[in-house]
């Protein structure tokens, strides 16, 4: 199995650009653990990394739960999870 990276901080401290800029000099993936970047349409409220950020690595749970749909920590977990485990069916 592949190694699993994890990026922390507080909102809008940079991290974003640093788990793109590692991804792509490693070519990783980043799975976003934000629990509001998760939603569709609070781009700005959550800090969502640019459009140039987005594109220099593959990123995954951005913008892809509808606002109004609920999503909590054991509904991430599975989400996650399934995500680590298609990354990793890549061999990355």
């Amino acid at each position: 199995m592949k190694d699993v990276f994890f990026i922390v901080g507080p909102t809008a401290t940079g991290k974003s650009e640093l788990a793109a800029d590692v991804a792509q000099q490693i070519g990783g993936e980043i799975i976003n653990a934000d629990s509001f970047q998760i939603y569709c349409g609070l781009d700005l409220l959550t800090a969502k990394p640019s459009a140039a950020t987005l594109a220099n690595a593959p990123h995954h749970l951005i913008s892809t739960v509808p606002l109004h749909k609920e999503m909590n920590a054991e509904k991430f977990r599975r989400v996650a999870a399934r995500a680590i485990d298609e990354i990793h069916s890549r061999n990355k």
